[in-house]
């Protein structure tokens, strides 16, 4: 193992991927005025700090906050309806399905 492969491990970049595989998907219902995404898990369990990343773009931006109704959860799994706040604004479309990924 090449020593500097665990320093770049550490000091990851915040837009990079930790996990080679998405731990979950997330189907796109709409997009409100503010960047938040309303939606339904479709497979596995989203957490505050996982990435979103629409497929087939190399855009990757973190989860800030998961909220059921006005209330202020700490994950999500399968099927449940939530709305994602994530970082920076993502330019995602109606019906479209992001894979999340750990962070």
């Amino acid at each position: 193992m090449n020593p500097l492969s665990f320093l770049k491990r550490l000091f990851r970049r915040s837009g990079e991927i930790a996990s080679k595989k998405p731990v979950g998907k997330f189907k796109v219902d709409s997009v409100l005025d503010d960047g938040a995404i309303s939606g339904e898990v479709l497979d596995g369990i989203i957490y505050s700090g996982y990435k979103l990343k629409p497929k087939g773009k190399k855009i990757v931006v973190p989860i800030m906050k998961i909220m059921r109704g006005k209330e202020e959860i700490e994950f999500a799994i399968e099927y449940d309806r939530v709305i994602l706040l994530p970082e920076d604004k993502l330019k995602v479309e109606e019906g479209e399905i992001l894979e999340v990924y750990a962070s």
